[in-house]
């Protein structure tokens, strides 16, 4: 004899089955994702620092940023410092004092500018200008404010902390 269900018959059984499957189907959807989707650690960070010099010069007020070179992480783990009068830095990643072990690339900018020299206003302008002219040994050349240009590769280790970096001005 076979066994025929009344539309509403089938439509109940549905009802009743589908809640479960479809809680189960979520779980299993959830579960795969969660495993794909963690990230790793980021390496530890140790302390670095170091000075920056522009043919042989001190380089002050300059932004020097060490980025890191290896996979599944981005801006959070940029270890970043703007170079005192003398072209001293200490490196502040993680809002920890230092950079990531590992293998980086290294970028030199104009550091920020002071308040009164911000602005599209004709006086920040000027002011900015006037900064900038002030400072000394300039002005930076431009492949070093470039990651995918830059010459500069640092190596941070955990057993120094001293990176010295010298950059040079194309005759």
């Amino acid at each position: 004899m076979i066994r025929i269900m009344t539309t509403d018959r089938a439509r109940d059984r549905f009802a009743k089955q589908w809640p479960r499957a479809a809680g189960l189907a979520g779980l299993f959807v959830c579960a795969l994702l969660a495993n794909g989707c963690q990230k790793p650690s980021p390496p530890p960070v140790v302390e670095a620092g170091g000075t920056l010099t522009l043919n042989g010069a001190p380089l002050p007020k300059a932004c020097v940023r060490f980025i890191p070179m290896f996979e599944g992480f981005g801006a959070e783990v940029i270890a970043e410092a703007v170079t005192d009068d003398s072209g001293k830095f200490a490196l502040v990643c993680l809002g920890t004092n230092g950079a990531c072990v590992g293998q980086h690339r290294v970028t030199v900018e104009e550091g920020p500018l002071p308040r009164e020299a911000s602005g599209e206003s004709a006086r920040a302008q000027m002011m900015m200008t006037r900064y900038l002219q002030g400072l000394p040994n300039r002005p930076i050349p431009p492949q070093y404010g470039n990651v995918a240009q830059t010459p500069l590769t640092v190596e941070i280790v955990p057993d120094k902390a001293t990176y010295d970096l010298k950059i040079q001005r194309r005759p």
